[in-house]
């Protein structure tokens, strides 16, 4: 989001973790850019990635009915923050998860048209009983094959254990076939405001 849409892909995924005071304490000063650059985009399928943290879960709500407001903003995916090896103290306690989620539930029962994760997808992550990694997920990066969306190098067993990436569970949901997960990926791709 930092450089310019310019982009002939079928959707675009931007991160944002917050309002801005809170996107600008956590990834540097770059919300007024990433804004300016979704709105100047014209892209008929912009969609933002806010990683939920310690420091950021107390902001998700606001930031939904912030973002809803942007009509260039098709809609939010929500993951749980994953400490990478290398990285440390920004993830939730056990606890904190748990509520996290609920939270997240809530919205999307709220806002089902504009928040993409599925409910599906929601209640195996607040159970924990979905598989890692999932085939699905086999991504090349630098010419490397990884078995998941993380590069090997950033990620162990034991992260890999307790993962929360939304895109990982998603595509869980998808691979197993789930009707209501289906569903909601037809209505998203399929919807009144597709073009």
């Amino acid at each position: 989001g930092t450089l310019p849409l310019d982009t002939t892909a079928d959707y675009v995924l931007v991160s944002l973790d917050g309002d801005r005071a809170i996107h600008d304490r956590i990834r540097g000063p770059s919300y007024r850019r990433i804004m300016e650059n979704i709105e100047a985009s014209g892209h008929k399928h912009i969609y933002v990635q806010f990683t939920v943290n310690a420091d950021n879960h107390h902001v998700m709500e606001q930031t939904v009915c912030e973002l809803q407001r942007h009509s260039a903003i098709r809609g939010i995916l929500f993951s749980l923050y994953v400490p990478y090896r290398g990285t440390n103290g920004e993830e939730l306690t056990r606890e904190h998860t748990d509520a996290v989620i609920d939270r997240l539930i809530d919205l999307k029962k709220r806002h089902p048209d504009f928040v993409v994760n599925t409910t599906a997808a929601l209640r195996h992550l607040k159970r924990d009983d979905w598989e890692r990694p999932t085939w699905i997920n086999t991504c090349i990066y630098d010419g490397e094959v990884s078995p998941c969306c993380c590069r090997e190098d950033i990620v162990t067993a034991e992260i890999c254990a307790d993962c929360q990436l939304a895109a990982c569970v998603e595509s869980y949901v998808i691979q197993r076939m789930e009707p209501s997960a289906l569903l909601e990926y037809l209505r998203y791709a399929f919807g009144p405001s597709s073009d």
